[in-house]
């Protein structure tokens, strides 16, 4: 090969070369110039900052950006012209969406404000088997378990009365421990209702 022909070849590559870096570099260039940043604000109802928001910006339904909010509340993210939706996610408040259009110039500050999260409970109540009873206020005139009288005590329950077909003080107290026969021979009939 003559050293005019690896001196064209040499010539060409560099030409070549020189014209895709000039079209790549606009490029780049053209790119780091349309993206605009979007600041903001995220506050609670009673308007104080909210800290630890996570912020998403979908385009066209995919994440494109996200951001956090730091401990004053504010945010900011570099987007592209076109429709972005806004999320805003943050524990203790309900999730809260916003429509924004970049442009290529700088957007207006944002002032969010997230709404508390519904509080939900679930609360599920048992009846107890048996005849077990806890506490009772007879005795000591407050509600008290029956753990903290310093008494021995014996609870004949309504459902005791009821199963065992009771029909008077004497017979409930017929299976009290610790009463005389005599006591309970001498007490009043009255049925019980």
């Amino acid at each position: 090969m003559s050293a005019k022909r690896a001196f064209n070849l040499v010539f060409r590559l560099l030409c070549l070369l020189l014209f895709v870096t000039a079209l790549h570099i606009p490029a780049q260039a053209g790119d780091a110039f349309t993206q605009s940043q979007l600041r903001g604000r995220v506050l609670d109802p009673d308007r104080a900052a909210v800290a630890g928001v996570k912020i998403t910006s979908l385009r066209n339904g995919q994440p494109d950006a996200t951001a956090f909010t730091n401990a004053n509340g504010e945010f900011s993210l570099l987007l592209e012209p076109g429709e972005y939706s806004l999320r805003f996610f943050a524990e203790g408040f309900a999730e809260a969406s916003l429509i924004v259009r970049s442009k290529p110039t700088t957007f207006e500050p944002l002032e969010i404000v997230l709404q508390l999260a519904g509080y939900s409970a679930t609360v599920t109540i048992t009846d107890m088997a048996g005849y077990d009873t806890f506490a009772g206020s007879s005795a000591t005139k407050t509600l008290t378990a029956l753990r903290d009288v310093p008494q021995s005590i014996s609870v004949v329950s309504r459902e005791v009365i009821k199963d065992q077909g009771m029909q008077s003080i004497a017979d409930v107290v017929r299976y009290v421990p610790g009463i005389p026969w005599s006591l309970i021979t001498s007490l009043d009939t009255t049925l019980i209702d």
